[in-house]
């Protein structure tokens, strides 16, 4: 079985392990992210559609600043101020987009 060149019955544990095992793992997790944003999608494209209903709309005037929600303007500029430090700190556009996305489900 590929990348081993020697019998998975005359390996060791670690050798198993790191060979095998962890790779199972980490796609066993990155399925579970991947499923778990799928589930939760249908809730952040109406929250989405919810926050562009009331940006049109005007919505929160004439009640209490407690009562009232943030302007989507000025978490539209947080989530991409947010989005621009990461890429920097990570250093990479791909992992920046999964991080954005997986912050959104």
């Amino acid at each position: 079985m590929a990348p081993a060149v020697v019998p998975i019955a005359k390996m060791t544990g670690t050798e198993i392990f790191r060979g095998y095992v962890r790779f199972m793992g980490v796609g066993a997790i990155a399925t579970a992210g991947i499923f778990g944003i799928i589930k939760s999608l249908k809730i952040v494209v109406g929250s989405f559609t919810i926050a562009a209903k009331a940006f049109h709309r005007g919505e929160g005037e004439g009640q209490e600043r407690t009562d009232r929600d943030m302007p989507i303007i000025q978490i539209l500029i947080g989530v991409i101020v947010s989005s621009l430090a990461i890429a920097v700190f990570l250093g990479s556009l791909g992992a920046t987009a999964i991080v954005v996305l997986i912050g959104l489900g």
